[in-house]
């Protein structure tokens, strides 16, 4: 009679959809090979075959005799034996990180395949990890640890902190400065009680290069591109993606902190169409008040 197999055994899923993708299965063919089937049925995806393992066993016999042994993967790693082959990678699992391994203590169960999603080096199930980040207690703990740290060791982190700086400043100056100043804006912001999300400097260049074409919005130049953002900080505007505009040096500069459309209209080259583009490029609308800008 076949070994009955339980629902969750990953041999009942070769034919199933892990994480969105379809797994695949290898082994080495320096250990194992494709034989016939085995009495309990076992067969390798795509195959009629058993995966096999041989080796010699050797017995109370004259020296140098021996008998050969084919026996299935199932007889090593038991109903389970499939996951034992299974190519991690190609269900979209970082194997130099992530690991598939027992269930946790809570019972993790990564994508339905019975098993949890663990770290390499440490062996920790990635989800029980996430829960104890959120635990309030402990990220009080943690907070109170690191003032306790930086009170003892201020002096070197300080010295540390500015000796990298200057490494990053010399191999990649540009960046490094549009990195600071991309933190300077997201402090004032969140002075001013103003909407902020997470924006790297490479979120910006690919932002203003693909929905700009990296051109000046109000005067077009495409000399000295800096970030502006329109609706301006001190006046409550977003520090979000959909508040920053390509603007020329210029530009920004004349801009500061004004109100967008009362100082597009002091400068020489505006024009209603031009006014126009830029509100329906940002998807704003004017209110009642025309000075007001409400980014939607």
């Amino acid at each position: 009679m076949p070994r009955r197999a339980a629902q969750h055994l990953w041999v009942d899923r070769k034919t199933y959809l892990i994480n969105g993708l379809e797994p695949a299965y290898v082994f080495d063919s320096n250990l194992w090979y494709l034989g016939s089937r085995c009495k309990h049925g076992c067969s390798f995806p795509g195959t009629q075959n058993s995966l096999r393992r041989k080796y010699k066993v050797y017995g109370p016999m004259p020296k140098g005799a021996g008998r050969t042994v084919n026996q299935c993967a199932c007889r090593y790693y038991g109903e389970d034996w499939l996951f034992k082959f299974l190519d991690l990678s190609s269900i979209g699992i970082d194997t130099t990180k992530r690991r598939l391994g027992e269930l946790c203590k809570n019972s993790h169960d990564w994508q339905g395949t019975g098993k949890t999603l663990r770290r390499v080096n440490q062996n920790r199930c990635l989800d029980c990890e996430a829960l104890r980040r959120q635990d309030p207690a402990r990220k009080q703990q943690v907070a109170q640890l690191g003032k306790q740290w930086y009170e003892k060791n201020k002096n070197s982190h300080k010295a540390c902190a500015k000796k990298n700086y200057l490494a990053r400043k010399a191999n990649n100056p540009v960046g490094e400065k549009l990195k600071r100043s991309i933190n300077k804006h997201k402090r004032k912001a969140l002075m001013n009680s103003a909407h902020t999300t997470k924006i790297t400097s490479m979120d910006i260049k690919l932002h203003i290069s693909a929905r700009h074409q990296n051109a000046c919005v109000y005067c077009n130049s495409r000399l000295n591109i800096v970030f502006d953002h329109f609706i301006p900080l001190a006046k409550g505007g977003p520090h979000v993606l959909g508040n920053l505009v390509p603007a020329c040096q210029h530009c920004n500069s004349s801009k500061r902190d004004k109100d967008p459309m009362q100082w597009y209209f002091e400068q020489s080259f505006a024009t209603q169409k031009g006014w126009s583009k830029i509100l329906k490029l940002l998807n704003l609308t004017i209110k009642e008040d025309a000075a007001q800008l409400s980014l939607l």
